[in-house]
């Protein structure tokens, strides 16, 4: 989650003026409520994070019945570093999309070069025909 890579929040608060907090600081509870906080401690007015190294992913996309995608969900989470899941409204559908760093992804693994918009949505516009097709 991004709260992990918060390293320090300048934080205005009605009653204590502006606060500097950071992980070292004493209090650092606060610092760690104020990350997620979402305002309600105060405004928070700068925020410092510790960024990562720029890497390339290898993204991969499919289809799962909803059953299916649950069975799959802690696998899923533990195996990639991203996942995202796309649910299909009225449909036993999921388009799960996961994302892992090209160095965390084995030698033989299938890779593709960059594949334009057309291609990557291509499983999510057959899923879109069937319902289509089912409903008419």
């Amino acid at each position: 989650p991004v709260d992990h890579y918060v390293t320090s929040l300048k934080l205005v608060t009605p009653s204590c003026g502006t606060l500097t907090l950071t992980s070292s600081h004493e209090g650092s509870e606060l610092f760690h409520l104020a990350k997620v906080g979402l305002g309600c401690l105060g405004i928070v007015t700068q925020v410092t994070m510790q960024c990562v190294p720029s890497h390339d992913l290898v993204e991969h996309t499919f289809v799962l019945s909803r059953a299916e995608a649950k069975r799959q969900r802690d696998t899923l989470l533990k195996k990639h570093k991203h996942v995202r899941y796309m649910w299909i409204p009225y449909a036993d559908s999921v388009v799960v999309v996961t994302n892992d760093p090209e160095t965390d992804v084995s030698e033989d693994a299938p890779r593709n070069e960059r594949q334009d918009d057309a291609v990557c949505l291509q499983p999510l516009r057959e899923l879109y025909q069937q319902l289509l097709n089912n409903n008419a």
